[in-house]
């Protein structure tokens, strides 16, 4: 059977094992403050949103106090629930909140299930591929996919759960011709495409999840003859798993000493060693992401250093809706239309076919002209129309006195 979850675990061979076809191969499974964060935060938009579609309004602030209130949380999560009042919705398009789909091997519809906590796989053993979405909205034969992401920056996303879910959709709406898939970050504000998928997309997605259904096959044979697994410290697994794993490796640090460059084979050697760290800082940053991801995004290190994940929401404004807030207005009923590819009857450009839906302004010089008082408003009004996408980056630096004294009187929160 293939769930996103699964895709994941087979990343690591030994992991899948262990965790899907090994009883009590877990040493100890522990909660971090964030995935019980993750798992608050998903049942309140399911709460909030089915009481939004009940009651057919968009927004309704008086409904997330009285959940604060009637529902012990962490206060990491009530803050995340606090900064969300801004999230609004069109009931009249939610088709589902946490609905679980299924299918078999000719991806047939098999179970539909509203309100499943997410994670859990198909009991039904005719089962080809299955999955829990966290919205699904549909406007005439378009549907949208939204997965909330509450960690930091991009912890969970991967390439392969749009194609998912895509095609579980398809199955079982058969109304629908094109399913957008979205990533939505709450902590900051900000989302990522997942792409755009039609019914021509089928047979390669089709085709992609039977190869995967086909390797969880293969994998469980090696374990049923007793082969042993191989383990993959690079698959972003290792700060989630408590198997008692083979590869428990201990580094040890050497001092590099640059020689003064006085002729080629110095250089030559600087060069190297310059490749080296570089691919060395690439590789260290990738293996502590998903560590500050799952505990938090800063780290105490030793002396005055920090280890930080920094997450940012990056803005971007669509050109026409930008030019229609600058009193200038494109009349795309008067421009040719695309025939096929990113949305078929979208408005392009005249000489070289680009989608005028997909031009993008970034926002720096748009910030420093709205700074005056001749244009007062003008901020806010970019921000109703901003796309605004995820950026983090793994950082070190060093602290200065004001970082210091914060740390001392517990401004900040650090592991």
């Amino acid at each position: 059977m293939v769930t996103k979850s699964i895709i994941k675990a087979m990343k690591c061979p030994k992991y899948y094992v262990g965790y899907y076809l090994t009883p009590g191969a877990v040493v100890k499974l522990i909660e971090s403050p964030m995935a019980r964060a993750g798992t608050e935060f998903h049942r309140y938009r399911q709460e909030y949103i089915d009481h939004l579609v009940e009651a057919g309004e968009i927004q309704d602030h008086a409904f997330i106090g009285h959940w604060l209130d009637t529902n012990a949380v962490m206060p990491e999560t009530r803050e995340l629930i606090l900064g969300d009042r801004h999230y609004s919705i069109d009931p009249k398009y939610v088709v589902g909140c946490e609905l679980f789909l299924s299918a078999d091997e000719n991806f047939r519809p098999l179970e539909m299930l509203q309100g499943r906590p997410p994670g859990q796989l198909s009991a039904d053993p005719r089962c080809l591929c299955s999955g829990t979405i966290d919205l699904l909205q549909m406007k005439g034969r378009e549907a949208t996919i939204t997965d909330w992401k509450s960690g930091w920056a991009t912890a969970g996303v991967a390439d392969h759960e749009p194609y998912i879910y895509a095609a579980l959709v398809m199955a079982h709406f058969k109304q629908v011709d094109t399913v957008n898939y979205r990533w939505e970050f709450p902590r900051v504000n900000a989302e990522k495409d997942g792409g755009r998928y039609t019914r021509e997309d089928l047979p390669w997605i089709q085709s992609f999840i039977r190869g995967e259904n086909t390797r969880e096959a293969g994998l469980r044979a090696k374990h049923a003859a007793g082969d042993q697994m191989r383990v993959d410290p690079y698959a972003g697994l290792c700060v989630f798993c408590q198997l008692q794993c083979p590869l428990r490796q201990t580094a040890t640090n050497e001092r590099l000493i640059l020689p003064p460059i006085q002729n080629r084979v110095d250089a030559e050697q600087v060069a190297k060693l310059l490749y080296a760290s570089s691919m060395i800082a690439a590789m260290a940053r990738q293996a502590l992401r998903p560590y500050l991801e799952q505990w938090g995004p800063k780290l105490k290190l030793a002396e005055d250093y920090e280890l930080e994940l920094r997450t940012t929401a990056r803005a971007e404004y669509p050109l026409p809706d930008t030019l229609a807030l600058l009193g200038i207005v494109i009349d795309e009923d008067a421009l040719p239309k695309a025939q096929k590819g990113i949305k078929r009857g979208q408005a392009i450009t005249p000489r070289w076919d680009v989608p005028i839906q997909s031009l993008l302004i970034s926002a720096s010089k748009l910030h420093n002209l709205s700074d005056t008082k001749m244009r007062a408003g003008m901020r806010d009004e970019l921000g109703a129309i901003a796309r605004r996408k995820v950026v983090s980056k793994v950082h070190v630096r060093k602290l200065n006195e004001e970082d210091r004294l914060l740390i001392e009187e517990g401004a900040e929160g650090m592991d």
